[in-house]
């Protein structure tokens, strides 16, 4: 599915293992074309289609952009980059070694991910030629007015990045704001482990001063009310750090917190019985929790809680 959302930006719904309305890729279309996020590898075929259907040459797409390197938003980048023949990869310089070499990446990925990971298709590598550092506050000009401006947003990962259309003043943020799920209205947290919540806290402040007008979510879709959104997320993590954090002071285990959490955010324990069918999602909750715990925890280890 592609849908037009903005003058210029056309939304690319990738189904991914048989779901829709899980991941967005974003094709922003100046006298270049930028695609801001590349999803996994194995939607790259319909995401290719999707620039048929806008009425995109493959040549004139110059910037793949991706937030950051974790497989359902930049899995798909060696594929692309094989059929985009004047395209450059644009990637946090902590992402750039793992995308040029994805060896790692992948053995982390399955470590994590187990035999999910096999639904996200083979990881190619980019040529190092064709990968461009991104840096805090660099432009990239596609022509006819349109900019994107890289924003360092590192608590999801150190290798996170938001980009702000500078037209429309909306931010594309990846994993750094949350997910959002639009059948039911709801926000939820987007923190497995390794997740830093004293970055990602100041990361959403640093957005919210950019005074966005919108968010290109990648999971899912645009919210016309960015600030809004990136408020109740800031507010959302901060209750998560106040419960999870006394917790795991108090020596806690984590289905006991687990539990004190669905418990007072109602609307978790919403999304996780009512998306049940969709574990990849539904599961997002505990990831999250997690995260939050082995962040804590982490703290704890180093003697700074």
């Amino acid at each position: 599915m592609v849908e037009r959302v903005d003058g210029h930006i056309y939304m690319v719904d990738l189904t991914f293992a048989g779901v829709s309305g899980f991941i967005s890729s974003y094709i922003v279309v100046g006298e270049d074309v930028a695609i801001v996020e590349t999803g996994p590898s194995a939607s790259a075929e319909g995401l290719l289609a999707a620039l048929g259907e806008v009425g995109v040459n493959r040549a004139d797409v110059k910037y793949l952009v991706v937030t950051h390197i974790h497989l359902d938003h930049a899995g798909a980048s060696g594929h692309l980059i094989e059929r985009l023949p004047n395209a450059k990869l644009l990637v946090h310089p902590r992402g750039a070694p793992h995308m040029a070499d994805p060896r790692k990446l992948l053995e982390s990925a399955r470590k994590v991910m187990g035999p999910i990971l096999d639904l996200y298709g083979g990881v190619k590598p980019v040529p190092p030629g064709r990968i461009l550092q991104a840096e805090d506050g660099m432009t990239i000009d596609l022509g006819g007015g349109v900019k994107l401006t890289v924003v360092e947003t590192p608590g999801h990962a150190t290798h996170h990045m938001s980009i702000l259309d500078e037209g429309t003043r909306g931010v594309f943020t990846g994993d750094s704001a949350g997910v959002y799920i639009p059948e039911l209205d709801a926000l939820v947290p987007t923190a497995p482990p390794p997740f830093n919540l004293e970055k990602a806290l100041r990361s959403l402040g640093k957005m919210m001063e950019l005074k966005p007008e919108r968010i290109y979510y990648t999971h899912f879709g645009p919210h016309g009310e960015a600030l809004r959104m990136l408020e109740e997320y800031r507010r959302q993590l901060t209750k998560l750090g106040e419960i999870i954090g006394s917790m795991v002071r108090e020596g806690k285990g984590d289905a006991e917190i687990m539990k004190a959490v669905l418990d007072e955010v109602p609307q978790y324990r919403r999304v996780v019985e009512e998306l049940s069918d969709h574990p990849i999602i539904s599961g997002m909750v505990s990831r999250a929790v997690e995260g939050i715990i082995s962040y804590f925890r982490w703290l704890m280890e180093k003697g700074l809680f």
